[in-house]
């Protein structure tokens, strides 16, 4: 799952986000890839034993109400307090650093603004470049961790596609889906070329993959061991998803209620949901980014908070995403790290409590992503940690009152 493939030095410049097209402070930097690679080799403080005292944690599943002691040994969560260096949490909330379901960075800032608001994984849905692009973004020390998708699974003149082809720095027909009997080797081609898991999207209008090519898709990259992920943004891209099997829903119906029959198929089929609300705010993005009609994007004000509540109620696990890309030729910006934050608050409004909100982006999207390093304060897990002056088991927005973060045992300092 976490093949890496050999980065080119030199390639042309390039687009790494699945819907947006190549932002400015991007195009603006020579030879990108290889600027992050340097980065990638700076010498950076080492991980060092550090006892934080006198903190409240929420370890993932649970907040207790009793202070106590969280080691940090190197780049993991340690259980020897011995010779620590020792820093007073003065009654603080110590818990998991935060991972972003859904987003697409494309430079090294957006990995440290995503950093410094204790976001510590995060979860790119697709790149459209060649691979070197989004693989110079990985395995940054003291920085985000990054997942991606790789190239998403679109046919040629969709919606989708268009956007993609923006990119003129890459080929872009020759990633498309053309019939079904490509599939497989499509989702061999996406391994081999460093994608941790499989984008799928369901196109809201004509022209869409057909079922039979989504289900191959999914079936395909399960043989492999791998996830899935659907792009689905109404009723029937939603059950088209849902038939597949696939493993991630991305984003909300906005066009119509859900069923209570899809309901109970989400339920049987063990699916995890990404609402992804953020991208709902901005109705001229929905309208573009989602493939929505006026009319739909008129509704989704009413329509997404009530599909929310439902899934929830329902107890199908909701998992948290933002959507977020900052891009000149975007249909919207949302900002990175902050952005999920505004996540949190507006899945809790919509009637998510604050322990599932919570959840939503440690322990269960660990799960969620076989993630089982990360996402829960234990010794021997990763050291992604986020301090935070409050509980957010009263007040979900106390998420944003950093004191602290650290990645693998490093603090973030910028």
């Amino acid at each position: 799952m976490y093949f890496l493939s050999v980065i080119s030095a030199l390639i042309a410049l390039g687009q790494a986000c699945p819907m947006h097209g190549l932002p400015d402070h991007v195009a603006a930097e020579n030879n990108i890839n290889v600027a992050n690679l340097r980065k990638r080799g700076w010498v950076r403080p080492a991980p060092q034993k550090i006892a934080i005292t006198n903190v409240h944690i929420f370890d993932g599943f649970e907040y207790d109400n009793q202070t106590s002691t969280v080691l940090i040994d190197g780049s993991f969560i340690g259980s020897d307090a011995a010779n620590a260096t020792i820093i007073d949490g003065k009654g603080a909330t110590l818990m998991p650093g935060l991972i972003d379901n859904h987003n697409h960075p494309t430079t090294i800032a957006d990995l440290k603004n995503l950093s410094s608001y204790g976001v510590t994984t995060t979860m790119c849905m697709s790149c459209w470049v060649a691979t070197d692009h989004c693989e110079s973004l990985r395995n940054q020390p003291g920085l985000t961790d990054f997942y991606s998708a790789g190239f998403s699974a679109v046919v040629p003149n969709s919606s989708h596609s268009k956007l993609a082809e923006m990119n003129p720095a890459v080929n872009a027909p020759e990633y498309f889906i053309y019939n079904s009997s490509m599939c497989p080797g499509w989702v061999k081609d996406r391994f081999n070329t460093g994608s941790d898991y499989i984008k799928l999207v369901a196109e809201a209008y004509p022209p869409s993959m057909t079922k039979d090519e989504h289900n191959i898709i999914v079936k395909t990259a399960h043989q492999y061991g791998y996830w899935t992920m659907t792009h689905a943004s109404t009723l029937d891209t939603y059950n088209m998803a849902i038939e597949s099997g696939t493993d991630i829903i991305q984003h909300t119906p906005a066009d119509e209620p859900l069923s209570d029959a899809s309901i109970a198929k989400i339920l049987a089929g063990g699916h995890y949901v990404t609402p992804t609300i953020n991208i709902y705010q901005y109705t001229q993005a929905a309208t573009v980014s989602l493939g929505l009609t006026t009319e739909q994007t008129a509704n989704l004000n009413q329509t997404v908070p009530s599909n929310v509540k439902r899934i929830y109620d329902a107890g199908i696990p909701i998992l948290a995403g933002t959507d977020g890309s900052i891009n000149s030729n975007g249909p919207a910006d949302i900002y990175f790290g902050s952005s999920l934050h505004q996540e949190l608050e507006m899945l809790n409004s919509y009637g998510v409590s604050n322990v599932d909100v919570l959840k939503a982006a440690t322990s269960r999207a660990a799960v969620a992503y076989n993630m089982l390093d990360r996402g829960v304060i234990a010794p021997g897990m990763r050291a992604d940690l986020l301090l935070v002056r409050g509980n957010p088991l009263v007040n979900i927005s106390k998420t944003r009152e950093i004191e602290k973060v650290w990645i693998a045992g490093i603090e973030y300092e910028g």
